[in-house]
């Protein structure tokens, strides 16, 4: 495989992560396979943590994935540095408009055995998972980490999540909530917030 210098390079979009061998697999959807050629690249687009600058999340368009690939929820574009430009060219693509830049990545586990999921389906147990355990497998050196509160509620609202105390309201979009808030701490008839977020000037 031949390499250069170090490039930056839009992948995407892809379906996934799974972790595996300390890489990150994320699966192509239909769309995007049939434009990668060669065969062994089909089954995924697999690069290090380490190599991945920023991470975006979006919904699918309607009819954008397939029955089997719904199951997968959301779709992911990332902005990787590499020197491998005979890889990087066959998965390249451009951030879809209103994608939200993510703090960190997950990967949804099964919570019997703790396997990566595929999609909801558990390959170890055999059988599809409704409720996942979430596994932080990426995180953007962007992201700050805040505690924030006290707040008396929370309320979903359309497609957001809000936070309202006496003096302060906090607002999430529900497609990053897992990404965003980290834990709840309770205090009394109150709560506090762990989340990541963004300065102004890494937002995009």
């Amino acid at each position: 495989m031949k390499s250069s210098k170090r490039r930056r390079y839009i992948v995407g979009p892809l379906l996934g992560p799974i972790p595996r061998e300390g890489n990150l697999l994320f699966l192509l959807p239909a769309a995007l396979r049939e434009r990668v050629r060669e065969s062994a690249l089909k089954a995924g687009f697999s690069t290090s943590p380490n190599n991945i600058l920023r991470a975006y999340k979006a919904r699918p368009a309607p009819g954008e994935l397939s029955t089997e690939e719904l199951a997968w929820e959301y779709m992911y574009w990332l902005l990787v540095e590499s020197s491998a430009e005979d890889y990087m060219k066959h998965f390249r693509g451009s951030t879809r408009k209103g994608a939200y830049r993510i703090p960190r990545l997950l990967a949804k586990t099964c919570p019997k055995c703790g396997e990566p999921l595929y999609g909801d389906f558990c390959p170890s147990c055999g059988e599809r998972v409704e409720e996942c355990k979430y596994v932080e497998v990426w995180r953007d050196k962007f992201a700050c980490l805040k505690v924030l509160g006290p707040f008396k509620t929370f309320s979903k609202q359309g497609n957001a999540v809000k936070f309202t105390g006496d003096d302060q309201v906090f607002e999430i979009p529900k497609i990053i909530f897992h990404e965003t808030v980290l834990s709840v701490k309770p205090a009394g008839p109150l709560f506090y917030i762990r989340v990541l977020t963004f300065e102004k000037t890494h937002q995009q």
